[in-house]
Parts: structure tokens; sequence; C-alpha cells
């Protein structure tokens, strides 16, 4: 499994969420039984988003990857689909909780710079293209949430 997220929305919880999710209907709509990721050793935040999805760490695959010319470490991180089953179904209602307050934040903040009557076309654009993938966000969270 790979994942990026705009540094925009790191911290935010999104990316666990959308990890547990895409887990939990891999295993309910394939055969697939076991999934894994192999994020920079280095990149702390990646690998907290696989554990707090459930996934287990495995080992450092040393020397695995060439970034900026540079040999660098990978982890190996895994789940299997009878890990994830208890795990799936109890998405920590804070962690949703918090996502979603920090997404309606920064979709506020959006929507104040669209106000401007100098906002730049393009960063205008920019700033409606965020606006609209904030609501997509919101709504799935609050679709969650119950």
């Amino acid at each position: 499994m790979g994942y990026y997220i705009a540094e925009l929305y790191w911290g935010k919880g999104i990316m666990t969420v959308a990890v547990r999710r895409m887990c939990s209907y891999v295993f309910e709509n394939t055969d697939i039984i076991r999934v894994f990721a192999e994020p920079y050793a280095h990149n702390e935040a990646s690998c907290r988003v696989l554990e707090k999805a459930g996934f287990q760490f495995e080992g450092v695959l040393r020397k695995n990857a060439i970034k900026n010319g540079v040999s660098v470490d990978m982890k190996m991180y895994a789940i299997i689909k009878i890990d994830s089953e208890p795990k799936e179904t109890n998405i920590a209602a804070e962690e949703l909780s918090e996502a979603h307050r920090s997404l309606l934040s920064t979709l506020k903040k959006c929507e104040k710079v669209l106000e401007s009557d100098k906002l730049p076309q393009a960063q205008r654009t920019l700033t409606e293209r965020r606006v609209a993938a904030l609501k997509i966000a919101l709504t799935l969270i609050e679709k969650e949430q119950g």
C-alpha cells in the first residue's frame, strides 16, 4: 500500500482513517488476506499512520531504496485480514472528531481567503479546489460518524 497526503492535511488523522477504510474495503470485497506497506524508515509520521491503522511492524529493509541519490532503509508493515476485523469495527470516535474539527477549521480559513477581491486567479483556483476536497472529506467523516 502506498499513499500521499498534501502537507496542508498532515496531523489531522485523515490518512489513518483512509488506510483503515481502504483495508476494510479490500478485505471485505476481495480474496486478499494481506496488505503491506514499506515506508521510508525515517518517515515517522507514515509509520505511525500504519501502526494506528492496525498494521504490525515486521522489520527493517536495509538499503532498500535510493532517495535523492542516497541509499535509505525502509520498514515493512503488514496487516492480515484476521488482524483487522476487530479493529475496523471501532475507528476511534475521537480520531474522527479531531479530523472533522481540523478539516472544518481549514475549510473556514479557505473560504475566508476566497472572500478577498485581490486574490490572484491561480491562487483562487487552487483554494477553490481545496474547498471542494475539504467538503468531500468532511462528508465522508460525517458519514462514518453516523
